[in-house]
This record gives structure tokens, C-alpha cells and sequence, in this order.
């Protein structure tokens, strides 16, 4: 029924032609009618993409952490129930498909009643990342890591996890503030905002696993090579610049000669011996400012490489065994006893025949 007043102007449109018989009156009605239904459709799917956002926002929270706040009087509602299923089944909102950035699961829901474009091309148009061999995640990753992770954190091997040191060398990078939105482009609404922001928090104050593995997710393959080569380039800038000259300035004012000294002297007589022989350089002025610094810099490239190829090979393998039904590949099961393994392999085989694309695309398929 929101429709109908639009009819009005189908109505003056028909009397100006066939009454009036004035153009110039005509042109007039049907710009301002095309005005009115753009002013209604940018209404109706601005309405439509914060009800759909906060029902995936919804979806995503975690039902304990809802019952925990219900428990303490915090009430995170579900979006109220709306018709606008119905009105999506109607073909000439497709109009609407340019509005939509949502996230995969808001994308979801909104293809079971409009035809959208696939989430990743939208992903892809976003990120800048249709023709160029980088998107934007992959420079803004890069600059923090070039900028703030090499320089200021500092990694803990018990925890597996960079903090932020206590006294930084450089100065911590200016950041824009994040843009002022409406709470339907975030998670959906504000107490979904809220209780998503406190279940991130946790991963605050430290990068660890988690950020790594969600850098692979974003960056994929070809984002992580790029990453992974101006790092080898500021490393190598690294060791054949200042930590080189450094060494060379560090290996004139060494001892010449640096004996062992007897161990009757003790641990303590043997450290003030090594702390005079070695005075010269404690006292070197630039040492902790520029040489350790620099290593450490060499160190957290060396770290990140690492622990990205950590989390890339669990989610190769994951990837590898969600693949493996369609490739016929099948673990080995439990045998009880009497059971012949045999027996069990082939009712699995015979269970995931249907599966098994690898043959079908072999005979169907092209080379392309």
C-alpha cells in the first residue's frame, strides 16, 4: 500500500496529456515523481539493511554471553518481526543491490529474497581489489607493521604474543578516528555494538595467534607474498645499513685480547672481569638507542614470518579437510572387534559417492 499515493502522479501525468495536452507540465510531474521514488527507495533500503544487519548481529552473539547480561538486568533484544520478506519477493526493489555493504552472514540473509551480486566480488570492489595485486587491508596491514609493530612491541615467548613496550624509540603512528556511523553499520544496533565491543576486548593490548590467523583469512596468498617481500626488503635495508655499520664501529673498540679468567675468582670476580674488559662498549652511547633497537626490528620481521606460516599451514589444513570428501579421500576409522576394515571403507565410499566431483570435472571440465 505504500505505493498508492505514487498513483496520484500517474493520474496527472494522464490529465496532462490528454486534457491539457502541456508537455513542459508532464516533464515536470515525471522529474518529480522520479525524485519521490528515489527519496523512497533510499528510506525504504536504508530500513531494510539496519533490520537485517542487527538480525545477523543477532545471529553471530553468543547466546551465553545474552543470558549472562539477561541475568544482570542488560536486556539485548531481537529485532522486531517485520514484513519486509514480503515486500523483498516484489522484483523492482532490485534497485536497492547498490545500498547493500553488509558482511557475509547480512549478505546471506538478504540473497534468500534478492538476487545480489556474490559477497566476494562486492569484497573485492571495496578492498580495491579487482585489477590492482593488493587491496587496501593489505597496505593498511603493512604500514602498522611497518610503523608500529617492528618498532614498539616486543615478543614474549611464554605467551607467544607481542606487547607494546614500556619505553618506545619511535613515535606511535597518527591514526585517523574511526567515522561516525549509524549503529545498523556496525552489528546492527547499539546493544549489539556494546556486547560485541566486550567480547573483543580480550583480544586488545597484545597481537597473538588470533590476529595472525585473521590476517591470513583477509590477506589470503597473494596479499601475505606481498607482505611477506617488503619485509625481506626493510630487514635487508636493516642489516646492510645501520645494524652493519654499527658492527664494524663495535668490532674496532672490542678487546684485543679477552682471555678466560680462572674460575677461583667466582661468578661474581669473573663478571666484573668481563664488565672492565667490555667497558667501552657498555658505555657506547648509541648501543641501546639505535643497535638494539634495529635487531629488534630484524627479530619482530623474523617472528611475524613465523607465526604466519604457522597460522597459514592450520588453515591450509583445514581447508585440505573440507576438501578431502569431494576428492574421495577418507580417514581411517574405528574398527571394532570383528569388524573387517574393508567392510567400513567401502560403506564410506558408498556413503560419499555423491560427493565426489573430482571425476565429474575431469570428464566435463576444460582446461580453463
Amino acid at each position: 500500500y505504500v505505493l498508492y499515493p505514487l498513483d496520484l502522479y500517474n493520474d496527472s501525468a494522464y490529465y496532462t496529456l490528454t486534457k491539457f495536452k502541456k508537455q513542459f507540465l508532464y516533464d515536470e510531474i515525471e522529474a518529480e515523481v522520479n525524485l519521490c521514488f528515489d527519496q523512497f527507495v533510499y528510506k525504504l533500503a536504508d530500513q531494510i539493511f539496519a533490520y537485517y544487519k542487527a538480525m545477523a548481529g543477532s545471529v553471530l552473539l553468543d547466546k551465553r554471553f545474552r543470558a549472562e547480561c539477561k541475568n544482570y538486568g542488560v536486556i539485548i533484544p531481537y529485532p522486531p518481526s517485520n514484513r519486509y520478506e514480503t515486500l523483498l519477493k516484489q522484483r523492482h526493489v532490485q534497485e536497492l543491490e547498490w545500498l547493500f555493504e553488509v558482511n557475509r552472514l547480512t549478505h546471506r540473509l538478504l540473497s534468500k529474497h534478492m538476487t545480489l551480486d556474490s559477497f566476494d566480488a562486492m569484497f573485492r570492489e571495496a578492498n580495491h581489489n579487482v585489477s590492482a595485486p593488493y587491496g587496501r587491508i593489505t597496505l593498511h596491514v603493512f604500514w602498522e607493521l611497518n610503523f608500529d609493530f617492528l618498532p614498539n612491541y616486543c615478543y614474549n615467548g611464554s605467551t607467544n604474543r607481542f606487547v607494546r613496550t614500556a619505553i618506545p624509540f619511535t613515535d606511535e603512528p597518527q591514526r585517523d578516528k574511526p567515522a561516525s556511523v549509524q549503529p545498523y553499520y556496525l552489528y546492527g544496533s547499539k546493544p549489539l555494538n556494546i556486547a560485541f565491543t566486550h567480547i573483543y576486548s580480550v583480544f586488545r593490548n597484545f597481537v597473538g595467534p588470533p590476529h595472525f590467523k585473521t590476517i591470513c583469512r583477509l590477506l589470503g596468498y597473494q596479499g601475505i607474498a606481498v607482505v611477506m617481500e617488503e619485509l625481506l626488503k626493510i630487514v635487508k635495508s636493516l642489516l646492510q645499513g645501520t645494524i652493519l655499520q654499527y658492527v664494524k664501529t663495535l668490532i674496532e673498540v672490542m678487546p684485543k685480547i679477552c682471555r678466560l679468567p680462572r674460575h677461583e675468582y667466582g661468578s661474581p670476580g669473573i663478571l666484573e672481569f668481563f664488565h672492565h674488559q667490555l667497558k667501552d662498549i657498555i658505555e657506547y652511547a648509541e648501543l641501546k638507542t639505535d643497535v638494539f633497537q634495529s635487531l629488534r626490528e630484524v627479530g619482530n620481521a623474523i617472528l611475524f614470518c613465523l607465526l604466519i606460516e604457522q597460522a597459514l599451514s592450520q588453515e591450509e589444513v583445514c581447508d585440505l579437510l573440507h576438501a578431502a570428501p569431494f576428492q574421495n579421500i577418507l580417514p581411517r576409522v574405528y574398527i571394532k572387534e570383528g569388524e573387517r576394515l574393508e567392510v567400513r571403507m567401502k560403506r564410506l565410499e558408498a556413503k560419499y559417492a555423491p560427493l565426489h566431483l573430482v571425476p565429474l570435472i575431469e570428464r566435463l571440465g576444460t582446461p580453463q
